[in-house]
Formats: structure tokens, sequence, C-alpha cells
């Protein structure tokens, strides 16, 4: 005697107005629909998980909980989650069928980021005038999925604002960014080692790095600064009339963006709302400081001076302005060494 038990299940389905005449414009009838969508469920849901391998066309899925992901997200810099974030768009470029070999297709953003919302289940996307706003993010931390709309979309965004329910982004204008080519830049990384090998003082150098900073990176202000003791003053500044004067000399605290690139020995990339650098008075016709980007400079394997850029956009720097820099400051330690050889 079998001792299955046949049971009914009573299921209900939930459908908007634009989905049912959606539905009668397939030719199906809603009974049609129905059953395709409990047969799918079916198969996906409970025959397939139980073979231990999971395909869905040619992808095998997996499933992990958020925080599982957010957690093994968190091991990386923000700039390596922004990296993998891009070339994973860009794979999503071409199986999704954006980009066959040389041929691009025509895709609306709004297009793209429909499919991204019936796809990914990452959270829901919306294309509003010049703005992107992801709501419901899986990620806390917005760098990954930052790279990803910009390998997919192949545009460039800022990020407006991350918050655990939504994160926005702005669509970067030609006219937001001074555009570089490689030859240009490596024309300036050329150019700035042969003005550093005629320096002679660590006031020159810091004079011709902010110089050639100023000529490629968008900023509100720049600042070669040198750590002595458990503080840290600057040695050149742009604007002249900058929140960084010469004659600051500022305590290395434990909060600010300048003691964590000192304890951890990288560059430091923090955005935050605020008015006023690290330890600095307040100054309230000073520009909104929204983003600010540290890069150490090191002699002997020690902290000796960095290079400080801010901006009152927020996050307006990207891989190519933290390559750049950190560039400089590899060319500006082997001149410490030589200055010091020559004493």
């Amino acid at each position: 005697m079998d001792d299955k038990v046949d049971r009914k299940v009573r299921a209900t389905l939930f459908l908007s107005e634009d989905r049912r005449e959606n539905i009668r414009n397939s030719g199906l009838s809603l009974e049609e629909f129905f059953n395709r969508v409990m047969d799918r469920y079916e198969y996906y849901s409970l025959d397939k998980w139980e073979e231990g391998s999971f395909w869905i066309n040619q992808y095998r899925v997996g499933l992990f909980m958020s925080e599982t992901i957010n957690y093994c997200f968190s091991q990386f810099e923000d700039r390596k989650l922004y990296e993998a974030g891009q070339e994973m768009g860009r794979m999503a470029r071409v199986s999704l069928r954006y980009e066959e070999g040389e041929v691009i297709k025509q895709a609306s953003t709004q297009h793209i980021l429909d499919d991204l919302n019936k796809l990914f289940g990452w959270g829901y996307f919306t294309a509003e005038n010049d703005r992107i706003v992801m709501t419901n993010p899986i990620f806390s931390s917005p760098y990954f999925i930052y790279g990803f709309l910009e390998g997919l979309l192949r545009i460039k965004l800022n990020i407006v604002e991350s918050f655990s329910s939504r994160i926005m982004f702005d669509i970067q204008k030609e006219a937001d960014t001074i555009p570089q080519s490689e030859k240009a830049l490596i024309d300036l990384i050329y150019r700035f080692q042969l003005d550093l090998e005629e320096a002679k003082t660590i006031d020159e150098v810091a004079r011709i790095t902010v110089t050639s900073i100023s000529k490629v990176i968008v900023f509100n202000q720049i600042g070669f600064g040198v750590i002595e003791d458990s503080a840290f003053r600057f040695l050149y500044t742009l604007p002249k009339d900058a929140a960084l004067p010469h004659d600051w000399t500022l305590s290395l605290d434990e909060t600010g963006v300048t003691w964590r690139m000192v304890k951890i020995g990288r560059t430091s990339f923090e955005m935050e709302n605020r008015e006023t650098l690290d330890g600095s008075p307040e100054n309230t016709e000073l520009p909104l400081i929204r983003t600010e980007l540290m890069v150490p400079i090191k002699n002997h394997g020690e902290i000796v001076a960095f290079l400080h850029v801010q901006s009152n956009r927020l996050n307006p720097f990207r891989y190519r302005e933290h390559r750049l820099l950190e560039t400089l400051a590899m060319y500006i330690t082997n001149t410490l060494y030589r200055l010091e050889s020559d004493k």
C-alpha cells in the first residue's frame, strides 16, 4: 500500500494590471500562465537543488546569504572591489548579449537595469535623468556595484550617497572630467621624473609634485605634507588660499584619515561630510570637503611624507587617480633617497 497521501495545495499569484495585459498579449490564458509558473517553481526550487548542481541556461547558480557575501567583501580594499565589479560588469555585457564580438547592441540604460532587476536580485535599479538609484541593495559596500555598473553600462559614475536602503550614483558628463589619454599620463610621469632630478630640497619636491598633480586631477585642494613625530604639516598646497596653510602643524589624533594612513601604511580613502580638515580650525567659509585621498611616501620603510587631495564632490577619484598618485609617490621615495645621500 502506498503511504503517500495526495494533498491539495492552494497557491495565490498576485499580478499587476500591466503584467496581466502582457500575459494577454502573449496569447496565454491566465490559467496557462499560472501552470507554467508552478512548473518552473517545482523544477528550479525542488527538483534541481537535489542534484547538487543547479543551472540556469549555461550558468551554474548557487545561493549565499547576504551576510556571507558582505563578510567576504569586507576582506578586500574598496579599490579591489571596484576593479572586480568592473570586470564582472564587462563580462555581464557579453553574457546578457549587449556585446557580441565587435558588435555593441543599442540598449537604453533603463532597459539594461530592468534586466538586472529580473535576473540578479541584488536590489532594485532605476534610472532618473542623469542618476541611477539602487534601492534595497544586498551589498553593504557600494564599490562593487559601482564598478559593475560602469563596466556593464560603459559609463562613468560618481557615488552621491550610500545607505543600507539606497545607493545613488550620478552619471558623469564629459565636462565633469579632465580627459587624459594614456600617452598624456606617460608624458606627465616622464616630465615629473625629469623635474625631480633637478630638485635640491624636499620643499622643491613638494612644489613640483603638487603642480604636476594639479594638471591631471580635478580637485579643491592638494597638499604635500610631512610627518614629524606625532604631528604633520604641509610644505606646499594648491590653491594658495586653500584650507591647508603651510604654517599649520596638526596633531596625528586617532580619528583622522591622516592617522589611519600612517597606521595602515598604505593609501587611505575617505568619504564623508565635513567642513574642515582633521584638527584644523573651523572656517565656515571653506567649501564642504566630501572626499579625501591620502597616499603615503616612504623612506627606509617608514612614512615620512604624504600626498593629500581633497574634493567637495563625493568620490571623484577613481582607480586611475589612485594609481597615478601611488606611482608619483614611488618616484618621490627615490628622490628622497638621493637627497639624503647628497648631504
